[in-house]
């Protein structure tokens, strides 16, 4: 419980070197429940290294207004068989996002994730997002997305008085 902003696994900064596969977040089991109401982060990974977030299985139920799976600025990653869950309570959604990355250069291959829950039972009274997967750049970069599976999106209570902002796959700039 609380409001404490809570990240299960971070791993930020780092060596550059070897270029390629300097990071490895593979085959973790995280569980977050509770009625903890600050932002929730199952794993993050960020500046300039490349790597691979691979078969992580995520569940999170909380009454977080703002709730990602999987966020990464590195420069280049690979993603795949990851399975996520994610459900909230709060009356005050932000964000719900599986699968967030950004980067300036590299290549992401962002495939074969199951997303089986996006939830946010309570009131939405603004406009929030709610993506599965989310990937915004800010150079030329090399972008995959493929047979990724996105269900399970349920939003707001039937007495909502705002419209979310709903993609399955949303991607913005530098592609």
């Amino acid at each position: 419980a609380g409001t404490t902003a809570v990240t299960v696994i971070s791993s930020l900064g780092g060596p550059t070197s070897p270029v390629v596969g300097n990071k490895s977040i593979c085959g973790n089991t995280i569980n977050v429940t509770g009625s903890n109401s600050g932002t929730i982060i199952g794993i993050t990974a960020a500046f300039t290294n490349t790597g691979n977030i691979n078969a992580n299985n995520i569940t999170m139920s909380t009454a977080s207004p703002n709730t990602t799976g999987i966020t990464t600025s590195g420069t280049a990653m690979t993603m795949v068989n990851n399975t996520l869950s994610l459900t909230t309570s709060t009356t005050s959604l932000t964000s719900i996002t599986g699968i967030a990355a950004s980067s300036g250069t590299g290549t992401f291959n962002i495939n074969n994730n199951t997303i089986s829950a996006l939830n946010a039972s309570g009131i939405i009274t603004t406009a929030t997002n709610i993506y599965g997967i989310s990937y915004s750049g800010t150079g030329t970069n090399t972008v995959n997305i493929n047979n990724n599976r996105i269900s399970g999106v349920s939003i707001g209570a039937s007495t909502s008085s705002a419209s979310p902002n709903i993609a399955a796959i949303n991607v913005t700039g530098g592609v």
